[in-house]
């Protein structure tokens, strides 16, 4: 999945509330929230750095990639072969039991500093919602959100804002391994994505799939397979409001 875009340029960046980023959009005091959780602790985190500089530091070279770092370029490249990502996988277990432990959720939702009026519509294949509140976009990615422990942890941070979510993008392209319907109880409101490709037999997965019904949209490669959602804040001309579009496709 490609990241969240926005219409208009960022003016303020701050982290507070220790890891939670607020990034200000516009002049008038409306912003976007990023909310970030990882289940593996900092210092679990630092190890596999450490491990896997080790690993592929012989590979470091500059990337030729845009937005792609000497680092993450090393790991590319040392995962083209069996034999790499093997040695990938036996760090990732050996400091936290998977390299699905270290996949970042982030919740991303508007941010008004004052009353105004709110409007969020979700198209989404041969349907689209609506509301007059503030929205929450869900991402997942591999999380591990099967067992009850996990899915406490991850609740717990994000207990004040699932009531809001509208989209959830459900984890590991929908993996049975990776959540059920405990957590789509969790976003009662939510429409819930999994990206996958066409014809694919093992994403989602049944369980995960019987569970969502209607509620969940695949998104492939296919032309015309997206969510979008946007969202506008402003009483008078559209031209005037502020406007977050947040799509997500392969």
């Amino acid at each position: 999945m490609r990241p969240a875009r926005t219409s208009i340029q960022t003016t303020l960046t701050q982290i507070i509330d220790g890891g939670v980023c607020e990034i200000t959009l516009h002049t008038r005091g409306v912003g976007l929230r990023l909310k970030p959780y990882r289940a593996i602790q900092p210092y679990a985190l630092r190890g596999i750095v450490k491990a896997i500089e080790h690993v592929v530091g012989a590979t470091f070279v500059g990337s030729l990639q845009p937005g792609l770092g000497a680092f993450a370029y090393a790991v590319a490249r040392h995962a083209r072969t069996p034999p790499g990502r093997a040695g990938l996988r036996n760090i990732y277990k050996h400091y936290v039991g998977s390299s699905n432990r270290a996949s970042l959720s982030l919740l991303s939702t508007p941010v008004v500093s004052a009353d105004v009026h709110q409007h969020w519509e979700l198209h989404r294949p041969h349907r689209w919602s609506m509301g007059w509140s503030e929205p929450a976009w869900l991402n997942t990615g591999d999380a591990e959100l099967l067992k009850p422990a996990d899915l406490s942890d991850w609740q717990s941070c994000y207990q004040n804002e699932l009531a809001r979510v509208r989209m959830l993008a459900v984890p590991h392209h929908g993996s049975d391994k990776n959540s059920s319907a405990a957590l789509q109880a969790l976003c009662s409101d939510a429409t819930f994505v999994t990206h996958a490709r066409t014809g694919s037999k093992k994403h989602p997965g049944d369980a995960v799939l019987a569970a969502a019904g209607d509620r969940l949209v695949s998104v492939t490669e296919e032309i015309g397979s997206t969510v979008t959602m946007t969202y506008e804040d402003g009483t008078s001309h559209i031209a005037d409001d502020y406007l977050i579009i947040v799509q997500g496709f392969m």
